[in-house]
């Protein structure tokens, strides 16, 4: 009869194994994260200077009073 595979963690060969370390790419996963941060900030404080009141209404044009040329 074959063996029975369980779901649950094995315990065979598993528990000796180290975690592995973390290398120079991590770092600049870490470098990268922080720099995105960094330009958000300096984003959010870029457009939280500019007026929050739109552009100024333009002011009513007077109607022309000879009729186009033909």
């Amino acid at each position: 009869m074959p063996a029975v595979s369980s779901r649950g963690r094995a315990t065979v060969g598993r528990d000796n194994q180290a975690k592995p370390r973390s290398d120079a790419y991590t770092g600049l996963l870490l470098l990268s994260l922080l720099a995105q941060v960094a330009g958000a900030v300096f984003l959010f404080l870029d457009y939280s200077r500019y007026p929050h009141d739109g552009p100024p209404k333009p002011s009513a044009l007077a109607a022309p009073v000879a009729p186009a040329p033909k």
